[in-house]
C-alpha cells in the first residue's frame, strides 16, 4: 500500500486543529453559508464540562493517520464485493450534498489501511472504531483561519455479516428523508437498518465517514498533475509507532520529565506547519501562541487579558522540547521517521547574525534536517554526531543503546 520511505500527505487544517487550544479556537467565528440555519452554540455550562469538544486523544490520531494514508494512496481505487459489484474505497468525492467523505471496505482491508505491517495493533484500533460507532463525538473544528463549525470529524458504522450492502451504498438516511423520532426509526427499519447494539453476526467491514473540509485538500488536483494541496508530510503509521516506542523503550529525560506520544505528535505537527521548506531552521515568531497550541496549561492571562509565559513555565516548555527531540531521534534510529517532512535536531538560542531566540524575544528556533536532505550521507552523519552529545536511550531490560525492533 505504501513503503516506509513514502511520506503520508497530512492535511494542514487538520494539523492546525490538533495543535490549537480552546482559547485559540474560541477566537474564531461560527461559519454559516447563508443557506442553512447555523447550529446554535453549545450551552456554556455543558461546554465548560465537555473538554472533549476541543481535544483529540490518541485514538483520533491513529484514525486520522489511516484516513490520510487512504487519501494519499487510495483516492482513486475501488474494490469488488462477492456479487461482482465495484465500490469506491473513498466515496462521496463528487457529492456536494454530503458533509463527509466515506471510507467503506471489508475489515481486512480497513485493518491494512490503519495498521499496515503492525497488525498486532489492530485490536486496539478496532476497539476505538467501535467506541466511535456508539458515540460520534462532535468537535469545535476550525475550517480556516477565521471560522469554525461544530460537527463530528469521524462517524463510524460497523458492517455486520447480516447487513445488506445497500445499507452503505444507497443515499444516506438524511437524504432519504430518514430523520429522528418514530418516523425516522420506522424508515430505518424498513430499509434494513438496525441499531448497532442490536446487530447480529460478526463485523465484516466498516464505513468510516470523515469531515470534508479537513480532508478535501488531499483529494484536489495539484500543479504537478497529481493530487494533494495544503498538506505536510508525516511518516506512515506515525501515531502507532510513537505508541510502540513509548511502550518498548524508556527514554532518558532530564529532570525526570515524562514525554507522552501525543506531546511528540503535536510538537512535530506544530513545527511542520511553520516549515517553509527552506534552509536548515524553523523559526517560531510567536512562542507564546506556539506553546498555547500544544501546552495551554503553561500559559497565563495577565490583568490586561494578554497571554504570558512565565519564566518557570518557559523553562518547562524548553525541557519538554529537549526531551521530545530525544524521542524523535530514537524514532529516526528505529526507522520510524522515514518519509517525514522534518527531523528536528536542536534548539538554537542565538543566530549567526546575533539575533536571539529566547523568552524575552518571544521566539524559538529549531535546527532541522529537512526532507530533501534526510537521506543524504551528510545529513545522516550530521544527525549521528549530534546524537552522541545527547542522552542515551535506555531499553526497558536495562541495556543501553538504540535498537531497531522487528516489525
Amino acid at each position: 500500500m505504501t513503503d516506509n520511505k513514502s511520506g503520508i500527505k497530512y492535511p494542514k487544517q487538520l494539523a492546525a486543529n490538533e495543535t490549537s487550544s480552546r482559547r485559540q479556537i474560541d477566537q474564531l467565528e461560527l461559519f454559516t453559508d447563508g443557506r442553512e440555519k447555523p447550529e446554535p452554540e453549545p450551552d456554556p455550562l455543558i461546554t465548560e464540562l465537555k473538554k472533549s469538544l476541543y481535544t483529540f486523544n490518541v485514538a483520533y490520531s491513529t484514525i486520522f493517520d489511516g484516513l490520510s494514508l487512504a487519501c494519499t494512496s487510495l483516492f482513486n481505487k475501488r474494490w469488488q464485493d462477492a456479487a461482482g459489484e465495484w465500490h469506491d474505497i473513498i466515496g462521496r468525492k463528487d457529492d456536494k450534498m454530503e458533509t463527509h467523505y466515506r471510507l467503506f471496505a471489508p475489515e481486512e482491508f480497513i485493518k491494512e489501511v490503519f495498521t499496515g505491517p503492525y497488525g498486532e495493533e489492530w485490536p486496539g484500533v478496532r476497539n476505538q472504531l467501535l467506541k466511535l460507532s456508539l458515540n460520534a463525538e462532535k468537535k469545535k473544528l476550525a475550517i480556516d483561519k477565521t471560522h469554525y463549525v461544530i460537527d463530528a470529524p469521524i462517524k463510524v458504522v460497523p458492517w455486520y455479516e447480516k447487513d445488506v450492502i445497500e445499507k452503505f451504498t444507497n443515499l444516506s438516511p438524511r437524504r432519504n428523508g430518514k430523520g429522528k423520532g418514530e418516523a425516522g426509526k420506522a424508515a430505518r427499519e424498513a430499509s434494513g437498518e438496525r441499531e448497532t447494539g442490536k446487530a447480529k453476526g460478526q463485523i465484516i467491514g466498516w464505513s468510516i465517514e470523515f469531515f470534508k473540509p479537513l480532508f478535501q485538500p488531499l483529494l484536489e488536483a495539484n500543479r504537478k498533475k497529481g493530487t494533494g494541496r495544503k498538506y505536510l508530510l508525516t511518516p506512515p503509521y506515525f501515531q502507532i509507532n510513537l505508541n510502540r516506542l513509548h511502550r518498548n523503550f524508556a527514554i532518558a529525560t532530564k529532570n525526570g520529565m515524562s514525554v507522552m506520544p501525543l506531546d511528540v505528535r503535536q510538537f512535530y505537527l506544530a513545527l511542520a506547519l511553520k516549515d517553509n521548506r527552506k534552509g536548515d531552521y524553523i523559526t517560531i515568531e510567536n512562542l507564546v501562541e506556539f506553546v498555547d497550541g500544544i501546552w495551554p496549561r503553561l500559559i497565563r492571562i495577565d490583568s490586561n487579558g494578554n497571554k504570558t509565559l512565565h519564566s518557570s513555565h518557559y523553562q518547562e516548555a524548553i525541557e519538554k522540547i529537549k526531551n521530545i527531540l530525544q524521542y524523535l531521534k530514537t524514532m529516526v534510529n528505529s526507522g520510524y521517521m522515514d518519509g517525514g517532512q522534518i527531523m528536528p535536531i536542536e534548539i538554537v538560542e542565538k543566530g549567526e547574525n546575533g539575533e536571539k531566540f529566547t523568552r524575552e524575544t518571544n521566539r524559538l528556533r529549531i535546527r532541522c534536517i529537512k526532507r530533501k536532505t534526510l537521506y543524504s550521507r551528510y545529513a545522516l552523519e550530521d544527525f549521528t554526531q549530534n546524537s552522541r552529545s545527547t542522552e542515551q536511550v535506555e531499553l526497558r531490560n536495562g541495556a543501553t543503546g538504540i535498537e531497531k525492533r522487528s516489525k
